[in-house]
């Protein structure tokens, strides 16, 4: 198209190469999703209200593989939505994330995946609460649990030229890259990314972990219990703790390559003293009595304010002085309302460890990590928009040179 001297239409495809072949919304096959969500929904209720064979399940074993595939989905949705809102705004994420040329991705492409998921993951869910109250198909309600994780392993490691291939493949490199921190050029900015995002997905990581131990245990299945499966597990603490190893890692790499002191040792400080809190809550709620609760609210509240002012003051270059945008920068991209929600959100769910303090109804007390994890999922969302804006327009940690 350049050749023949039609620029306009060359852009409108070089574009389409970078986001995708289309970017239309498909209203038929969202609609098709929707109403099966829809009626898998109803048809939820209508069973809840059934009283079956095993009326006494009000502890699912099943519920943590759920759980994971719940969060999951979420961080897919919001991947699309980002994608939208930076290709809205003209930020090159396709450079600032290495990503192939030959990556085809598109946002709704991305929506229609997770509504799909969605509405699989609603009629496993349903197939679960038959076999449990009724005992149909053998009363094996954990496999359907089992069987949607799976699919996204399925999903995300296949070999075949499907369901964004290249994009895949790039997610598994940056992966290997994550876990193996060596070489010059081991650590990237999409390294980096990904590492803060895992940090973020510690807990629901965790509770896969407990849910595959809830699936061979016996006794748990037995005696509707959870017995030694639970989250004060020693392996439940290492996976907890081994996103902030990564990025431990990632910062001594990136010390030791370019020798520069600010940010990279200042980022392994912060990651350490994470480290510790993180440490410290596994082991008060373990142990209590061990770890007195002054040390813990001290360390606790170190790192938050630690990681509050890393977030808005490097990761989103704000609170500059004399900037036109108060308590921002000079250059902002997206409206401004949306950085002083950032801000007060991510000061809000740095802050959440102290949720734990606070008494609440039996009842509750099982939905507080679930609010929590999701709240924390969409916070590392908003935070990722802006980390890549910050980081097209100033480039804080010397990524690009």
């Amino acid at each position: 198209k350049f050749n023949e001297g039609d620029i306009k239409e060359a852009n409108k495809e070089l574009e389409m190469n970078l986001h995708g072949k289309s970017n239309k919304k498909k209203p038929h096959l969202i609609c098709l999703y929707l109403g099966l969500l829809i009626a898998f929904i109803f048809s939820y209720i209508i069973f809840k209200n059934i009283e079956g064979k095993n009326t006494n399940d009000s502890f699912k074993p099943f519920f943590p593989l759920f759980y994971f595939a719940y969060i999951m989905i979420l961080v897919i949705t919001l991947m699309g939505i980002n994608m939208i809102v930076l290709q809205h705004y003209k930020i090159n994420y396709v450079y600032l994330l290495d990503l192939s040329p030959e990556n085809k991705v598109n946002p709704y492409g991305v929506f229609e995946t997770a509504l799909g998921l969605v509405a699989l993951r609603i009629f496993l869910f349903l197939m679960s609460k038959l076999s449990l109250k009724f005992g149909l198909f053998g009363g094996q309600y954990t496999l359907y649990s089992l069987l949607i994780n799976l699919l996204l392993i399925i999903i995300l490691f296949m070999p075949f030229h499907i369901v964004f291939y290249h994009f895949r493949r790039g997610i598994i490199k940056v992966m290997k890259n994550c876990m193996f921190p060596l070489g010059k050029d081991a650590v990237r900015f999409k390294d980096s990314l990904l590492g803060d995002v895992m940090i973020s997905l510690s807990e629901p990581f965790r509770t896969l972990m407990l849910g595959y131990c809830l699936m061979v245990c016996r006794e748990c299945f037995l005696e509707n219990k959870r017995g030694p499966c639970n989250k004060e597990s020693i392996p439940c603490w290492l996976i907890l703790v081994y996103p902030q190893f990564i990025r431990l890692t990632q910062n001594l790499n990136r010390l030791y390559y370019t020798k520069l002191l600010w940010p990279y040792l200042a980022n392994f400080i912060k990651s350490a003293v994470r480290f510790i809190n993180n440490s410290l809550g596994f082991f008060y709620e373990r142990e209590k009595g061990k770890v007195r609760l002054y040390f813990r609210v001290f360390v606790g509240a170190f790192s938050s304010c630690y990681n509050i002012f890393w977030d808005i003051y490097l990761d989103w270059g704000c609170l500059r002085k004399n900037s036109k945008h108060f308590l921002l920068r000079d250059k902002i991209t997206y409206p401004q309302i949306l950085y002083y929600i950032a801000i007060i959100y991510d000061i809000i769910l740095r802050s959440a460890w102290t949720w734990y303090f606070i008494p609440v109804k039996s009842s509750l007390l099982e939905w507080k990590p679930i609010l929590k994890d999701t709240l924390e999922v969409m916070r590392r969302g908003l935070w990722a928009l802006i980390r890549i804006e910050n980081e097209s327009l100033s480039n804080p940690e010397y990524y690009r040179s």
